[in-house]
């Protein structure tokens, strides 16, 4: 909470339906602060631009704000009335953009970092998967943590992708991957539990 009330002024838990469940949106469900700081401990690098996608209320934003990221971070977030006021909340933080609309057609190229907390069904993760091997720089080594990873086999059974399980503390609600694209080899899943 006192993150929560440090970088917005109330307390941000909780679950909100999705209004977009038939675009294949998952409804809004937050992060635990120390489950972002598990996932993301020696991960980022103060040149890396951090995308969270389908940020929701914006606590994973609040999270690499309250490490100290100084970098570009860009949130997206489909439901108008949740992104707006998530916009509003972060104004004040320069290197923060919240970008409403479809994150898939909003993928920043420049993103080296990108998060996802079960955002999308099946189909929209293929779509990001693609667009993401498409638009994203390669000599930028980016790196996708899906948290909460139900649709890992759209990574897992197709080439070009190396999936790693990431240890996370014993009390963490959800696993996570941290999933790379490989351009130029042969890709391999590690770790599967």
């Amino acid at each position: 909470m006192i993150i929560d009330f440090s970088f917005g002024g109330k307390f941000l838990g909780g679950v909100i339906q999705s209004r977009y469940a038939h675009l294949g949106a998952n409804r809004v469900e937050n992060s635990e602060y120390d489950d972002i700081e598990d996932i993301f401990r020696e991960q980022i690098q103060p040149d890396d631009v951090l995308v969270d996608v389908g940020c929701g209320v914006g606590r994973v934003i609040n999270g690499w704000l309250y490490q100290g990221h100084t970098g570009r971070i860009v949130g997206l977030e489909l439901d108008p009335v949740i992104g707006e006021r998530t916009k509003r909340r972060l104004a004040k933080y320069h290197n923060v953009t919240i970008i409403v609309g479809d994150a898939i057609e909003n993928l920043p190229c420049d993103g080296t970092v990108f998060f996802m907390f079960n955002p999308f069904n099946e189909a929209i993760i293929e779509r990001f998967k693609q667009r993401f091997s498409v638009i994203v720089a390669p000599q930028r080594n980016p790196r996708i943590f899906y948290y909460n990873p139900k649709h890992v086999t759209c990574f897992t059974e197709n080439t070009g992708w190396q999936v790693e399980w990431m240890t996370l503390r014993s009390t963490a609600r959800f696993q996570a991957v941290k999933i790379t694209h490989q351009w130029d080899s042969i890709p391999h899943s590690t770790g599967h539990p």
